[in-house]
C-alpha cells in the first residue's frame, strides 16, 4: 500500500500536467482522479490556475450573502474571511422543510419492508441548517460557469447542443428565498449525501465535493453524484451519534446534458464524452428500463457544483 502512495505520488503531477494540456475539462478529470486516491496536495498547473486567479477576480460575492460575518470586503472586492456557515433562521428552515417533504418519496422497497414487518422513513424532519459562503469554491463555480456558457453558445451555433433540458422536482422549490439561478448554464438545485465527518470539512477552503459523497457512486465512475428527490440520497447517509443525518443542497451546472438509459451502462464511454467531448453532465435515467429506479445527475468536475446549503435531519417513522 505504501509502495503504491509513493508511486501515485510521483505519476499523478506528470499525469495531471499532462492531461490540463488536453483541455480544461481532461484537467479536472485528472484531479478528481488524484484526490480520490488520496493524493491531497494536487494542483493544477500555473497556466491553468493564473486564468482561474484572473477570473475570480472579476467574481462578485452572491447578493444574498452576509459579508459582515466574513469581516467585508478587501481592497480587491473579495471576502477578508474565505469560508464561513451562516446558521438560518425559521423562516428559511420552513422553505427548506418545505422543499424536503415535497422531494420524499416512498421506495419501491417500502412495501416489502412493510410485508416484512421493518419500519421504512415516511419523510425527512429538519433540525438545523446553515448557508455555505465558500468564497474560493463559489469563484470556481463562476469560473466553471463562464466556460460552460461559452461552450453552450458554440454548441447552438453549430445545431450541436443536446436537447435534453432535465427539469428536477426541484427546480422552482427555492425562488422564494431570493436565490436566482443561471439557466443559461442549464443550473438546477440537487441534493447529495454527506456523512458527518466531511460535513465538519464541508467549509475547508479546498472542500471537495467528489471526495465527500456518503457512497461513492460507481455506476457511472467517479465524479459527484447527485439527486433530484432527497429520499433518494437518504438511503445512504449514515446516522451519526446524535441520531442525525447530513445532506447538501447543492447549485449544479448540468451544461450540454447526456442521457444514458443502459442497465449497466458503458462508463468509460460516458466518461469520456463527459470530460473530453461536448457534454458537461450526465443524466443516469433507468426508470424506462428498471421501473422504480429514480436519475442520478452526475458531473466530473467539481467545480460545477457549488454546496450552498448544509442540512441536518433525523428521519420520520
Amino acid at each position: 500500500r505504501e509502495a503504491l502512495n509513493l508511486a501515485l505520488q510521483a505519476f499523478w503531477p506528470l499525469l495531471l500536467s499532462a492531461a490540463a494540456k488536453m483541455g480544461p475539462k481532461f484537467g479536472s478529470y485528472a484531479l478528481l482522479e488524484g484526490r480520490r486516491f488520496g493524493l491531497k496536495d494536487l494542483k493544477l498547473p500555473e497556466s491553468e490556475g493564473s486564468g482561474a486567479r484572473q477570473v475570480a477576480g472579476e467574481v462578485q460575492p452572491p447578493s444574498h450573502w452576509d459579508l459582515g460575518v466574513m469581516g467585508g470586503l478587501d481592497t480587491s472586492g473579495q471576502p477578508k474571511t474565505t469560508a464561513v456557515q451562516v446558521e438560518l433562521g425559521t423562516p428559511e428552515l420552513a422553505m427548506l422543510q418545505q422543499l424536503l417533504s415535497s422531494t420524499f418519496v416512498a421506495e419501491r422497497q417500502a412495501a416489502e419492508a412493510a410485508a416484512q414487518g421493518m419500519v421504512h422513513p415516511i419523510g425527512l424532519k429538519l433540525i438545523r441548517g446553515v448557508r455555505l459562503q465558500n468564497w474560493p469554491a463559489w469563484s470556481g463555480y463562476k469560473r466553471r460557469q463562464q466556460a460552460i456558457k461559452e461552450d453552450l453558445k458554440s454548441l447552438e451555433w453549430d445545431e450541436r447542443a443536446s436537447a435534453i433540458e432535465a427539469d428536477p422536482v426541484t427546480a422552482s422549490q427555492l425562488e422564494s428565498l431570493g436565490i436566482a439561478l443561471d439557466r443559461d448554464a442549464n443550473c438546477r438545485w440537487l441534493f447529495h449525501g454527506i456523512t458527518s465527518q466531511a460535513a465538519a470539512r464541508v467549509s475547508d477552503p479546498d472542500f471537495d465535493i467528489g471526495m465527500a459523497g456518503a457512497e461513492d457512486g460507481v455506476l457511472y465512475g467517479r465524479g459527484a453524484y447527485l439527486a433530484e428527490y432527497c429520499s433518494h440520497v437518504d438511503r445512504s447517509v449514515p446516522e451519526d451519534d446524535q441520531g442525525l443525518r447530513c445532506l447538501l443542497v447543492c447549485r449544479t451546472m448540468l451544461g450540454n446534458l447526456l442521457r444514458d438509459d443502459a442497465v449497466l451502462p458503458d462508463k468509460v464511454h460516458l466518461i469520456d464524452l463527459c470530460t473530453g467531448g461536448e457534454y458537461h453532465g450526465l443524466l443516469g435515467d433507468r426508470s424506462e428500463r428498471c421501473p422504480g429506479s429514480l436519475r442520478d445527475f452526475v458531473v466530473y468536475d467539481k467545480d460545477q457544483v457549488y454546496p450552498e446549503f448544509l442540512l441536518w435531519y433525523r428521519r420520520a417513522y
